[in-house]
C-alpha cells in the first residue's frame, strides 16, 4: 500500500471507509471467511457477488465446523442488508440468497441444542458471537422453523437474549479476558456491530454501540501509529511477529486514521463499512497523540473473588462465564466442568479430556492443589500497564501469573 498508510491521519472517516470498500470490493477470496470481500462489494452494488466464494462459506457452516459462528455472522449481514435495500439484490442470484436462508435456519447455536461437533462455543469471542447470531436470525425470521431445535425464531430470540444481555453486562464491569486481543477484538467488534446495526432492542443497540466505541478507545490508547503492540489477552505468533499481519489492522486505519488495509475480508472492517456505525474523530486524535502517556487497567477477576461478582461455582451458566476465562480445572470448578462436558458433549481440550475423562477422582476437593494441574489457558485477573510516546510503545501484564504455564496470552 505504501508508506503513506502508516503516516499521520491525512483524510476523514468517510474517504477511509471508500477506501476499504473498494479495495475490498476488488477481491475474491476463499475459506470461511473470505466471503466477507464480498459483503463489502454487495453493499456497494456495483458488481456481482462472487457465488463460489459465499458457497463456499455456506458449506463451512453446513458441515459445522469451528468457527462457524464468524460466517453465520457475515452471512446474517448479507441478508439484512438485502432487507434494507431490496436493490442490492440485482447483485446476488435468488438462488444463493434461498441456500443462505437455509443454513442460517438450520444452524445450531448453542450447545444445548441437539447434535455433537467440534465447534468452540465457550471462549469470550465465540459466545459474543453465537449470542448475537441467534438473536439476529430469530428476529429475520420470527414465524419460520428453526430445523436444528424445531422452534420459531421468536424462541430463538428468547433464549439469546438473557445470554446476550449477560455477556454485554459482564463486559462493563469485568472488561475483557481476553484483554486487548489483536485477533479476538475482531471477532468481538464483528458481533457488536451486527447488533448495532441490525438488533431490534433499544438497549442491545445502545449496549452494543457503547462496546464498540469503548473497545476502539482501547485500540487508541494501545497501538503506536496503527499497531496494537501491546500485551494480548491472547494472539498468535504470526500476528506479533508484525504489524502488518494484525487481524485488527484494517480497523485501526478504519477507526485511527493510521496503519494498513491488510485484509479484504477484515470482519470487522466489513462491518463497520457496510454499516451505520461511524468512529469519533476524536480516536483519531488520541492514537496519534505524541505525548507520553502511561495507561493502566484491570481486567477480569480471581476464582476466588467469583463471590463478589454474583458467580456460583455449581451453576451451569456461571461456569460458561468461568470457561469464557479459560478456567475449566481449577480443583474449585472441576465439579462443575465436568457437568458441563456431560451436559452438552463437549468437545473440550485435549488436555483437559485426558487430566478428568478417565479420572473421576480429581473431581474430589482436595485430591489436587491448584499449582499441579496445567491450568494454561487461564485468563485471570490482569493489570496491564502501556507506556507510549512519540518514540515508542512499551506494555506489560504485571506479574501475571508469573512461573505458570501459558497459551495464548503474550504478557
Amino acid at each position: 500500500m505504501g508508506d503513506e498508510y502508516w503516516a499521520t491521519p491525512r483524510v476523514d472517516y468517510e474517504q477511509r471507509r471508500r477506501l476499504f470498500l473498494d479495495f475490498s470490493a476488488a477481491q475474491v477470496m476463499g475459506g470461511h471467511t473470505g466471503f466477507f470481500s464480498q459483503i463489502s462489494r454487495l453493499a456497494l452494488g456495483r458488481d456481482e457477488v462472487d457465488e463460489g466464494s459465499v458457497r463456499e462459506a455456506v458449506a463451512h457452516v453446513e458441515s459445522r465446523k469451528d468457527c462457524s459462528d464468524f460466517t453465520i455472522a457475515g452471512l446474517l449481514r448479507i441478508l439484512y442488508l438485502l432487507r434494507r435495500d431490496p436493490s442490492l439484490g440485482r447483485s446476488i442470484a435468488p438462488a444463493l440468497v434461498a441456500d443462505i436462508e437455509r443454513t442460517v435456519l438450520g444452524f445450531k447455536y448453542w450447545w444445548d441444542e441437539p447434535g455433537e461437533d467440534p465447534m468452540c462455543y465457550w471462549t469470550e469471542n465465540h459466545q459474543a458471537l453465537f449470542h448475537s447470531d441467534e438473536l439476529l436470525a430469530g428476529a429475520l425470521f420470527p414465524d419460520h422453523t428453526f430445523t436444528n431445535t424445531g422452534t420459531d425464531g421468536r424462541a430463538r430470540v428468547a433464549h439469546a437474549l438473557p445470554r446476550l444481555r449477560r455477556w454485554l453486562e459482564l463486559r462493563g464491569r469485568l472488561g475483557y479476558s481476553e484483554w486487548l486481543s489483536n485477533c479476538y477484538f475482531d471477532e468481538d467488534l464483528l458481533a457488536l456491530l451486527n447488533l448495532h446495526d441490525f438488533a431490534a432492542e433499544p438497549d442491545i443497540r445502545r449496549m452494543a454501540g457503547a462496546a464498540v466505541h469503548l473497545l476502539l478507545f482501547e485500540m487508541a490508547l494501545h497501538s503506536y501509529r496503527g499497531v496494537l503492540g501491546c500485551t494480548h489477552g491472547r494472539t498468535y505468533a504470526d500476528m506479533i511477529l508484525g504489524g502488518r499481519g494484525e487481524p485488527t489492522a484494517s480497523t485501526a486505519k478504519l477507526a485511527l486514521g493510521m496503519g494498513i488495509f491488510n485484509d479484504p475480508s477484515s470482519l470487522s472492517a466489513v462491518a463497520m463499512t457496510t454499516g451505520s456505525f461511524r468512529p469519533p474523530e476524536i480516536l483519531a486524535a488520541i492514537a496519534a497523540d505524541p505525548r507520553e502517556m502511561v495507561c493502566r487497567e484491570r481486567h477480569g477477576i480471581e476464582l476466588a473473588d467469583a463471590d463478589r461478582f454474583g458467580l456460583r461455582l455449581d451453576e451451569l451458566e456461571d461456569g460458561v462465564v468461568f470457561w469464557g476465562m479459560g478456567v475449566f480445572i481449577d480443583p474449585r470448578l472441576l465439579p462443575l466442568s465436568m457437568r458441563m462436558v456431560q451436559e452438552y458433549r463437549i468437545h473440550q481440550y485435549g488436555e483437559f479430556q485426558q487430566l478428568v475423562a478417565g479420572r473421576p477422582e480429581l473431581a474430589e476437593p482436595g485430591r489436587l492443589r491448584p499449582e499441579r494441574l496445567v491450568d494454561r489457558w487461564a485468563m485471570t485477573e490482569v493489570h496491564v500497564e502501556t507506556f507510549r510516546s512519540a518514540g515508542v510503545l512499551l506494555s506489560c501484564a504485571q506479574d501475571f501469573r508469573a512461573g505458570r504455564p501459558g497459551y495464548q496470552q503474550h504478557v
